[in-house]
C-alpha cells in the first residue's frame, strides 16, 4: 500500500471476539506478507477478521460464541454483544470495524487524530475507510470482485484459480476488458448501422416504384397545359355568366314594370302585339336561365376538374421531390461509407464512456460519504444515551492503554501513537460530557413541550390517534410515547 511519497504499512491488528480469537494482538513486521501454520491455529479466523475490516466481508459465524454457553429461545448459543477488528497503520491511521449490540459500525481515526464514525453502509465500505487504508478489492467486472491482498490459498497469487478466472484477472490487469467492452459497443453500433442501411435501401426501392408509377412525365406536362387552357376558358365563361346575370336582372325589372303598370298597357294600341312581345321576352328569359344553369353545371364540373388537377399537381411535385432526393443516392452511399469509417472512432467514445462511468461511481461514493457525515451527530447522541455502552468502551480503551504502556517499555517508537490514543480518549470523554450537558439542557425544554402537548390534547377532549373519548390511561400512554421519543 503506497501513498504519494512514503509507503504506509500495517503495524498492528487487534481481534476481539472473532471466532477462536477472544482477544489477539498481532504485530506486523514491515516485510511480512504470508501467514502459515498448522490446522486449527486460527489462521482462517484471522484472515476473515482482516477481510471484515478491509472489505466488509463477513459470515453468520464470524462473531465468537459466548463463553458462558447462554442459549436463545431456539436453543442456539448466543453470540457476544461486542466484537471488533482494529487495524493500525504506520502513518497513525486507525480503522476499527465493530459489531456492538446488533449495530455495525466503522470507526476511523485519521492522520490528524480526528474521529469519524459510520453505520448504515450495508455491504459497502465507506469511501473514507478505503481512502485511508489504501486497500480495495480488484474489480474484474460487476459480478466478479477479487481480493488479492488477503486471501487463503494453497498456492501463490492466482495459481489455484480456474482458467476462466485467471483469464479475467490477467485481462483486467492488462485492461483487456476495455477492448471487450469496445468490441461489444462496436458490434451494437454496426447492428444499428446495418438496420439504417436496410431502411435506406427499402426507401430507395419505394422511390423507384413511385417513379415507375408516375409513367411518362412529358405526357403529364402536356395534360397540365391542356388543363391550364381549360382554366382560361373557364375564366371567360365566368365573365359571360356575370354579363348574363346582369341582363337577366334588367329583363326581370322590365317585366315587373310592364305587369304592374296597367295604365301603360291600356294606353297601348297594339295590345296583342305587345303581349306577343312579352311572351317572346319571357321565352328569351327562360332560355337565358337555362343557359345560366348549364353554365353553372359546367362550372361545377370544372371545379371538380380543378380539384383533380391540384391533386395531380401535388403528385407531380412529390414525384419531382423524389427525383430530387434520388438524384443524391451516390452522396448517400458516400455517407454510408463515412458512417462505416466513423465506426473506427468508436473506441475513443467507449473509453470516454468508461471514464465517465468511473467518475459517476466516484461521485456516488462521495454522495454516500457526505450522507454519512450528515447523520454523524445523530449517531453520536444515540451513543451517549447508552451509558453502559460508553462505560464498556472506556473499560476496553483503559485495557488498551495499559497494554500500550507495557509496550512502551519494549518499543519506544509507539510513544506518539499512545499520545494520539490518549487524545482520542479525552475527545470521547469531552464528547460524553458535552452529550450529557446537551441532554440535561434540553430535558427541561422537552418536559415543557410534553406538558403543552398534553394540555392541547386535554382541550381537544379526544385521543388524536383513535379519536376515542379521553381518559387518564390515554393521557398516560400519550405522555409515555412522547417521553420515549
Amino acid at each position: 500500500m503506497s501513498q504519494e511519497k512514503e509507503k504506509v504499512y500495517l503495524v498492528r491488528t487487534i481481534l476481539y471476539n472473532i471466532q477462536s480469537h477472544k482477544k489477539t494482538i498481532f504485530e506486523w513486521h514491515k516485510g511480512f506478507n504470508v501467514v502459515v501454520g498448522p490446522s486449527d491455529s486460527g489462521k482462517t479466523a484471522f484472515q476473515r477478521g482482516l477481510n471484515w475490516n478491509l472489505y466488509n466481508e463477513s459470515g453468520s459465524d464470524l462473531i465468537r460464541d459466548r463463553d458462558d454457553g447462554a442459549v436463545d429461545k431456539n436453543g442456539n448459543i448466543k453470540k457476544e454483544n461486542l466484537a471488533y477488528v482494529t487495524n493500525e497503520y504506520s502513518n497513525g491511521v486507525i480503522v476499527t470495524r465493530k459489531y456492538d449490540k446488533g449495530v455495525n459500525i466503522y470507526e476511523v481515526i485519521d492522520e490528524n487524530g480526528e474521529l469519524h464514525a459510520f453505520d448504515g453502509f450495508r455491504d459497502n465500505v465507506p469511501e473514507l475507510v478505503s481512502k485511508l487504508s489504501g486497500i480495495s478489492p480488484l474489480t474484474i467486472n460487476e459480478k466478479f470482485k477479487l481480493n488479492l491482498n488477503i486471501v487463503p490459498s494453497r498456492g501463490i497469487g492466482i495459481i489455484d484459480y480456474t482458467g476462466g478466472e485467471k483469464s479475467q484477472v490477467i485481462g483486467a490487469y492488462a485492461q483487456a476488458n476495455v477492448i471487450d467492452v469496445a468490441i461489444k459497443n462496436v458490434q451494437a453500433e454496426m447492428g444499428r448501422i446495418n438496420i439504417k442501411v436496410s431502411s435506406l435501401e427499402k426507401e430507395i426501392k419505394d422511390f423507384d416504384k413511385k417513379i415507375e408509377d408516375m409513367g411518362d412525365m412529358d405526357e403529364k406536362e402536356k395534360t397540365i397545359q391542356e388543363i391550364d387552357n381549360l382554366y382560361l376558358s373557364l375564366s371567360e365563361e365566368d365573365f359571360m355568366r356575370s354579363e348574363l346575370l346582369e341582363l337577366e336582372k334588367s329583363i326581370n325589372e322590365k317585366i315587373n314594370f310592364i305587369k304592374d303598370d296597367k295604365g301603360f298597357i291600356e294606353s297601348c294600341k297594339n295590345i296583342d302585339k305587345q303581349e306577343l312581345d312579352i311572351l317572346k321576352m319571357e321565352q328569351t328569359v327562360n332560355d337565358i336561365r337555362f343557359e345560366i344553369k348549364d353554365i353553372i353545371d359546367k362550372r361545377n364540373r370544372l371545379t371538380n376538374i380543378k380539384t383533380r388537377i391540384v391533386d395531380r399537381q401535388n403528385e407531380i411535385k412529390d414525384a419531382a421531390k423524389i427525383l430530387e432526393e434520388t438524384k443524391d443516392i451516390d452522396k448517400k452511399e458516400n455517407q454510408l461509407l463515412k458512417i462505416e469509417i466513423e465506426v473506427n472512432t468508436l473506441q475513443k467514445e467507449v473509453n470516454f464512456t468508461n471514464e465517465t462511468r468511473k467518475n459517476l461511481e466516484s461521485l456516488n461514493k462521495s454522495i454516500n460519504y457526505h450522507k454519512d457525515i450528515i447523520i454523524q451527530d445523530k449517531k453520536i447522541l444515540e451513543q451517549y444515551k447508552n451509558l453502559d455502552k460508553n462505560e464498556e468502551e472506556l473499560n476496553n480503551i483503559t485495557f488498551e492503554v495499559d497494554e500500550y504502556k507495557f509496550m512502551i517499555i519494549e518499543e519506544k517508537n509507539t510513544k506518539n501513537k499512545l499520545l494520539k490514543l490518549k487524545e482520542s480518549i479525552n475527545t470521547k470523554l469531552d464528547n460524553r460530557k458535552q452529550g450529557n450537558e446537551f441532554l440535561n439542557k434540553n430535558k427541561q425544554a422537552i418536559e415543557i413541550l410534553i406538558s403543552e402537548c398534553i394540555s392541547l390534547v386535554k382541550d381537544l377532549g379526544r385521543c388524536p390517534l383513535c379519536m376515542s373519548n379521553l381518559d387518564k390511561n390515554h393521557l398516560d400512554n400519550i405522555r409515555k410515547e412522547l417521553e420515549e421519543m
